[in-house]
């Protein structure tokens, strides 16, 4: 299992998105962001382009929204 991110997708207000996903492929996590988003009503925005894998050794950190605008 992978760790994939997307900053995005469009949100409820014009600002900075950010999630993490678990799962086995781009695809796959691609799919699973798509249903949550229209879960709590937004539109499905992703494609499996759209999502970075973080690489998981301890230790690495990905500031996912820092806020700076």
């Amino acid at each position: 299992m992978k760790i994939w991110i997307n900053t995005s997708f469009k949100g409820f207000y014009p600002v900075g998105t950010a999630a993490a996903v678990a799962a086995k492929s781009a695809k796959q996590a691609s799919w699973l962001l798509n249903n949550e988003l229209e879960t709590i009503g937004l539109t499905r925005s992703t494609r499996p382009e759209h999502m970075v894998e973080m690489r998981a050794l301890e230790g690495n950190v990905q500031i996912l929204n820092n806020g700076d605008y």
